[in-house]
């Protein structure tokens, strides 16, 4: 019983004068709400056995704690890195739930492959914990990344909604990669006449290459530069 409502009902053997029987039985998770229960067992509950006693009843009481919730509840990640780029995730962990959430795990995912971990402290009802990770250039190689942080990864914390998944998507792309292809340039002047070098600079990779110089060298003596603008990739 909890209080005056009957929760089940279990079968004893016949038993032997002085002989005892052990037993045992569950009480499935959301049949008793948060707060204070007072659960009695009672023997012989039909009274159908004539007893010198019967008084048969047992009572203890037990508390059921509100349970926490642990989500991710923001997440940035850049959208777009290329392969020689660390990537920096930035998240919070939100205990949504009543209860205190104890100390437990975030797991960082690249689909399947799990990429590092980070301790999360315990967090009272309502607690936002900040955090991040730093993944290390070259564990993403060229392609789309399906990214998943998983709160409470270990299963530690007992929650009203186990469900603790958020999803990120990133495209890791080749770095720029500038390169001078269709030089012109007279093979012989007279002294003293301009030189006319005329080139192309492309860039070879996934990702715009920023502005930059073009310096022209003599041997080991730098004779000029120019000015190169932003190139987009291909």
């Amino acid at each position: 019983y909890d209080g005056n409502s009957r929760l089940t009902t279990l079968s004893i053997p016949g038993l032997n004068a002085n002989q005892s029987c052990k037993a045992e039985l569950s009480i499935k998770p959301g049949v008793l709400s948060a707060g204070t229960h007072n659960l009695r067992l009672v023997a012989d509950g039909g009274n159908r056995i004539a007893e010198s006693n019967e008084n048969n009843t047992l009572s203890k009481s037990i508390l059921i704690s509100e349970l926490s919730n642990l989500a991710v509840s923001s997440l940035y990640l850049p959208s777009e890195v290329s392969t020689l780029d660390n990537v920096k995730i930035t998240f919070n962990v939100s205990n949504t739930g009543k209860g205190l959430a104890g100390a437990s795990y975030l797991y960082v995912y690249d689909g399947d492959r799990k990429i590092t971990g980070v301790a999360i402290p315990q967090l009272a009802a309502g607690a936002v914990y900040k955090s991040g990770v730093t993944i290390d250039a070259g564990l993403l190689v060229r392609g789309t990344h399906n990214i998943r942080l998983v709160a409470d990864a270990t299963n530690k914390v007992p929650e009203s909604n186990e469900n603790n998944t958020v999803y990120g998507t990133i495209a890791v792309k080749n770095p720029p990669n500038l390169a001078i292809t269709a030089v012109s340039l007279p093979g012989t002047v007279k002294n003293g006449t301009d030189i006319k070098l005329v080139f192309n600079v492309v860039n070879g990779g996934d990702i715009a290459a920023q502005s930059s110089y073009v310096y022209l060298y003599d041997g080991d003596r730098k004779v000029s530069g120019v000015a190169i603008p932003q190139i987009a990739a291909g």
